[in-house]
């Protein structure tokens, strides 16, 4: 099972990828947003989650860069 731990790191991340993919707010300032006190700790938990770092999901993600 998932602990409530897991469950608000899930939600967090959730809300990262939206950040992520709907503004050009900048990657530091989203997980500030989330309650994340340094960026590193922000990047390394989304690359554990997510398989790769905020930029990287930006990069493939972001609504600017779309056709």
């Amino acid at each position: 099972g998932t602990t409530f731990r897991d469950e608000v790191v899930w939600a967090r991340i959730e809300e990262a990828k939206r950040l992520l993919a709907d503004t050009d707010e900048k990657v530091e300032a989203i997980g500030r947003r989330l309650g994340y006190a340094s960026l590193a700790h922000f990047t390394a938990l989304f690359r554990r989650v997510e398989g790769e770092t905020p930029s990287s999901f930006r990069d493939r993600h972001h609504a600017g860069d779309r056709d």
